[in-house]
């Protein structure tokens, strides 16, 4: 099992496709995985010659565990040398295919029930080398993050070709997994990237992060054949479908969700379409019909909203309700750009000022009970999102009371 030994050698598993293999690629593993089917194939004989179970336990720890653990420790070994999955997509592909002719063989010796705990740490390292593959793609884009809205064609750059690699060089089964895990993972990564950043600065970044996102991402993903793998990328898709609305409709869907979202305080953000509304079938039958519109479904009003917010056109009408759920990240972009201190009135939906030269001159005339107002307000952030909005009404009606 030197490098460079027989062992290594590659094998095409010849395994059938619905769709060929392009350019000759296909599954393969090392040779390592015949020959220790053969070697423990040459075992099994000698221990059927042994009268009893126990006899045969006892022959099969001693003899082929041991070379069992061998062939795994230098696979493991293999594993550990490959410096980026990505980048050696196929040694990588070829290292988890031989683990996975490995479980299969040892699925169907018969000896395998006497040997049950080495069987199942070789499913367990085949498992784990499929998850660090999928970790792999996450890295990747988390990499990428601060470049979606500079940049054209990210995704397809930075997985555009492992993916295709693997795709073909593992069996559909072990690439479904990858490619499952994988986008669970890289979907979670950049709907809280787009949570929690602030508002796009113009509408070309963001217009490149929802290409980059809602376009591009998708693609590089068309080598997944299962629908199913990429369902976990819905609520991202949305959200890119959100900053691609005209400004007209955009603004028409965020009035319909603050409505809904205040109509639902005292239950969770999230309306469920399904059931029935908690104020009237009015506002649940304007939600369903804002959401056709806009060529939605799934995402839920608090992420709606968010999403809304980041656009240029509309972070002007951020109000204190929408910062309610807002992740602390965003709110630390936010504050020290001039605390929104544009007064409320007795209206709780009426617009922050954000501009930094309107709050600077308001803190400027408020003095003292502005800047302890506003202090206030930092407190209550830090203490958590729960006293989120009563503490920046309570600094926004103090500071706008003392430029009065």
């Amino acid at each position: 099992m030197a490098e460079g030994g027989s062992a290594w050698q590659r094998q095409a598993l010849r395994l059938r496709r619905l769709s060929g293999p392009v350019d000759g690629e296909e599954p393969e593993a090392a040779r390592l995985a015949a020959l220790l089917a053969d070697l423990c194939e040459a075992s099994r004989s000698r221990a059927e010659c042994l009268s009893t179970p126990a006899a045969r336990s006892i022959y099969t720890a001693r003899v082929l565990e041991p070379g069992v653990r061998d062939a795994m420790g230098a696979v493991r070994a293999r594993w550990n040398a490959v410096g980026d999955l990505l980048a050696e997509a196929r040694d990588a592909s070829l290292l988890i295919e031989t683990m996975e002719e490995m479980c299969r063989f040892f699925d169907r010796f018969p000896l395998g029930e006497h040997m049950v705990s080495v069987v199942d740490e070789v499913n367990t390292m085949r498992l784990g080398m499929i998850e660090k593959t999928s970790d792999a793609l996450a890295d990747a884009v988390r990499k990428v993050l601060r470049r979606l809205d500079t940049e054209s064609a990210v995704f397809s750059y930075a997985l555009g070709p492992a993916l295709a690699i693997l795709s073909c060089r593992l069996r559909p089964s072990n690439f479904q997994l990858v490619a499952t895990q994988g986008v669970g993972k890289i979907a979670e990564t950049l709907m809280g990237e787009l949570l929690r950043q602030a508002p796009f600065a113009d509408d070309d970044r963001m217009g490149l992060f929802s290409s980059n996102c809602g376009g591009d991402l998708p693609a590089v993903l068309s080598v997944v054949s299962d629908p199913s793998c990429l369902r976990p990328l819905a609520t991202l898709l949305e959200g890119c479908t959100l900053l691609g609305l005209d400004k007209a409709r955009a603004a028409e869907l965020i009035s319909v969700l603050r409505q809904v979202k205040r109509c639902s305080s005292s239950r969770p953000a999230v309306l469920d379409l399904a059931e029935a509304a908690p104020s009237s079938d009015v506002l649940r039958q304007r939600q369903a019909e804002a959401y056709d519109a806009a060529g939605v479904a799934d995402i839920s009003v608090g992420d709606a909203l968010s999403v809304l917010l980041k656009r240029p056109d509309l972070m002007g009408t951020m109000t204190v309700d929408d910062l309610e759920d807002a992740p602390f990240s965003t709110l630390q972009d936010l504050l020290p750009a001039g605390a929104m201190l544009g007064g409320l009135g007795g209206g709780a939906l009426q617009p922050l000022q954000l501009g930094a030269g309107t709050a600077h001159a308001t803190l400027q005339r408020g003095a003292g009970a502005a800047q302890a107002t506003f202090q206030l307000g930092a407190r209550g952030l830090a203490g958590g999102a729960g006293l989120l909005k009563g503490t920046l009404q309570r600094g926004l009606a103090g500071a706008a009371a003392a430029a009065r």
